[in-house]
């Protein structure tokens, strides 16, 4: 009787001891972007805004890789990927908590988000091949300047779209810098 115990004992003790062993990191999504069956990591969370236009906040949601960063007239940096949103906002502080389908014929007034674009091999001075978001849906979880983000849609050659970010965002007020948002397009 004794030996079961001692062994039933040893089963149980052994049974508690995995259950503390699971991976903290297995729970954790991973910052980047796919676009077909091509994995892109995100380092950058940059949050452009451009000011007051036809009675709504503007903003680009630039997603990229460590060595770009957009500046009010260029896209700066070596080489790299990227992915954007272009987005119409009440707020002129971010993006509010919500979901947004994409919404190609703008409305004044109210949060929407009415395009985006993709470029996964940009090199300065020479460009890079640009496709565009067709659809989708666009997930926004705001917490002050933290946000979790997560996007899932379709390009415009039906290829599958989708993308996950945590963390802060680099704001960025490109409202006084005397260019339009025009000029920023597809850089």
């Amino acid at each position: 009787m004794k030996k079961i115990l001692m062994l039933l004992s040893g089963i149980l003790i052994a049974g508690v001891s995995f259950i503390g062993c699971k991976k903290d990191s297995d729970d954790e999504k991973a910052n980047q972007f796919m676009v077909a069956d091509t994995t892109i990591s995100i380092a950058t969370f940059q949050l452009e805004y451009w000011g007051l236009s036809n009675g709504v906040q503007e903003f680009y949601l630039d997603f990229l890789t460590p060595d770009l960063l957009y500046s009010a007239d260029a896209l700066v940096g070596e080489k790299g990927s990227l992915i954007y949103f272009e987005f119409e906002s009440d707020d002129a502080t971010g993006i509010p908590t919500g979901e947004y389908d994409i919404n190609i014929l703008k409305t004044t007034g109210g949060s929407a988000f009415s395009s985006g674009s993709y470029c996964l091999d940009w090199i300065t001075g020479v460009g890079g091949d640009w496709g565009s978001v067709s659809s989708g849906t666009l997930s926004v979880t705001r917490d002050g300047n933290n946000y979790e983000i997560s996007f899932n849609g379709k390009g415009s050659d039906d290829e599958i779209i989708t993308l996950y970010f945590k963390g802060t965002c680099t704001f960025s007020d490109f409202s006084g810098s005397g260019d339009t948002k025009s000029t920023r397009s597809n850089r």
